[in-house]
């Protein structure tokens, strides 16, 4: 997950740098968008909340989420 929001942050620095600003809400969407199809649960509950959560906290539910996962896996 982490080098996912890394590659994330540096396409975003990019973008940046060529004057093109990605508002925080666009940027939640797009990362949201490319997590893998196992994660429809995930992306639901966090699509379902009045505001999406801005990258960094994004990123720290998505971690949290991986550990989850990660901890199911192990157990079964």
């Amino acid at each position: 997950m982490d080098s996912y929001f890394t590659r994330v942050a540096k396409i975003r620095d990019q973008l940046g740098n060529a004057g093109e600003e990605i508002p925080e809400k666009e940027l939640s969407i797009y990362i949201l968008r490319g997590l893998p199809d196992t994660w429809e649960s995930f992306v639901q509950s966090v699509t379902g909340r009045d505001n999406l959560p801005k990258y960094d906290q994004l990123w720290a539910n998505c971690v949290e989420e991986e550990a989850r996962i990660m901890a199911i896996r192990r157990n079964s």
